[in-house]
């Protein structure tokens, strides 16, 4: 299996895994439990969307059409968008001003 998508969260994951099922493609979401594992923040490069080897290049029309319509840039297979508010960097040091903050005061 080749990772064709690389999502910005879980949900966006199970939307291309379904827009590939309606053409055709199976799709299988990888990392889809591992938000469990750190609760309600969302983790960023864990949900993946994997199909077969045969399907990949099937896939990439797909994943293409979706990128232009969701408004990202247009970067083909493997893509990694991060839609949502914070980068990893932003996050980082808002999570570790926060935790100074908490033992601080």
């Amino acid at each position: 299996m080749k990772i064709v998508y690389r999502a910005g969260n879980v949900t966006e994951a199970h939307i291309v895994a379904g827009m590939l099922a309606a053409q055709g493609i199976e799709g299988h979401v990888g990392g889809q439990y591992l938000q469990g594992g750190v609760g309600e923040l969302a983790p960023m490069d864990f949900a993946t969307v994997l199909v077969a080897d045969e399907d990949y290049e099937s896939a990439l029309p797909v994943i293409a059409a979706y990128d232009q319509s969701a408004g990202g840039a247009d970067s083909g297979a493997g893509s990694s968008r991060h839609s949502g508010l914070f980068s990893r960097t932003v996050l980082f040091w808002g999570v570790t001003l926060l935790l100074l903050y908490w033992f601080l005061f």
